[in-house]
């Protein structure tokens, strides 16, 4: 029996970020019902606001705060794969990648403004200009402490975010749902969803979520929650994604992040490292690895040398479905593996790469 046989949860993410999360629901025996309590669209003037901005090679710093921000603003980049960029968090670091950027700067643990803002690198910014890319009306507080730090920060808000508007037959479905004790659960990854799903619910919905479980991988929702006076059981969960991690070289640096902030915090998923070099000497982390492996269960290292590193994982793996999948390294590694790990059942649409010379199209 699956983890989730007969539990409903109601997933509360935009339309277009829904799919994922439903899949994986289901894939556990649980019926996903979906009700967007937001939807994201791009700014009707992004012309003016692309204008605004300028050339991005002005800025000493380009933030995208959201993975909603990469998709509606990455072409503020211009193609420059030499400027510094920074992202709040694992999933905006991911969306840049596969946008085809390096990330500069992005925080171990953590995927919010205060972990971002608690990076050494970011303690001194007298004279930096810095460029924030976000929706409207966005949190202020990356703005405000930048700005006492002595930088010079402008926005660029590139998307809205908008309560969702639910027919009345949609609401009356929910909540018929979930009175017959069809919704178990309800998720929300953001303050913004909470917030806009308490404003689009019948009545009777809002005092059953008082007896309902709210699932989050965030502190600041559970927060929210209290503040808004939900009675809700909280349940905060990790990422819910299996991660291959394929390092050449030096690429192995990014990928020992990775590692390290899933370890220390005790998530819940398996993490597969391959890790290629020319030689076992060029493998200058190997003994500290293989003692991580041997102490945490769900974390499995292999070490690639005299072969193309692609090539073992499809030895090695016998299916990547429902795995993320992040490569970082050289441009043929990169390309080798968006080309074949598919073949193991990878979605290309999460594997996410940082190439060191290029980024291919």
């Amino acid at each position: 029996m699956t983890r989730l046989t007969g539990v409903g949860v109601l997933v509360t993410r935009p339309e277009h970020q829904a799919g994922h999360l439903c899949q994986l629901i289901e894939a556990e025996g649980g019926a996903a019902v979906r009700y967007p309590a937001l939807v994201i669209r791009p700014r009707p003037d992004r012309a003016a606001v692309r204008a605004a901005v300028g050339p991005a090679d002005r800025f000493d710093l380009v933030v995208f705060v959201s993975a909603n921000a990469v998709r509606y603003g990455a072409d503020i980049l211009d193609h420059r794969r030499d400027l510094a960029v920074a992202a709040v968090g694992q999933a905006t670091a991911a969306a840049i990648n596969g946008a085809g950027y390096r990330v500069s700067l992005m925080p171990e643990d953590g995927a919010d403004s205060e972990s971002l803002l608690a990076l050494p690198q970011l303690a001194h910014m007298s004279g930096q200009r810095v460029l924030i890319v976000r929706g409207s009306g966005g949190r202020e507080l990356l703005s405000e402490v930048l700005t006492a730090r002595g930088a010079q920060v402008q926005y660029a808000e590139v998307y809205t975010r908008e309560p969702a508007r639910p027919s009345a037959e949609r609401q009356a479905e929910v909540e018929t749902m979930w009175r017959q004790g069809g919704i178990k659960a309800y998720a929300a990854t953001s303050v913004e969803l909470l917030e806009a799903l308490v404003g689009i619910v019948t009545q009777r919905c809002r005092e059953l979520m008082d007896s309902t479980a709210l699932v989050t991988g965030s502190r600041r929702v559970a927060e929210a929650a209290a503040r808004l006076g939900l009675g809700s059981p909280v349940v905060l969960a990790d990422s819910p994604d299996d991660a291959a991690l394929i390092g050449g070289g030096t690429g192995y640096a990014p990928l020992k992040a990775i590692v390290r902030a899933a370890l220390e915090s005790g998530a819940r998923r398996d993490l597969l490292l391959y890790w290629g070099a020319r030689t076992a000497v060029d493998l200058y982390d190997d003994a500290w690895l293989r003692e991580l492996a041997a102490r945490h269960a769900r974390f499995r290292y292999v070490p690639v040398t005299g072969r193309l590193v692609h090539e073992a994982v499809l030895e090695g793996v016998a299916g990547l479905a429902g795995f993320d999948v992040y490569a970082a390294g050289p441009p043929a590694m990169i390309d080798a593996v968006r080309a074949t790990l598919p073949l193991r059942g990878a979605d290309p649409g999460r594997i996410y790469f940082d190439s060191f010379d290029y980024a291919p199209a």
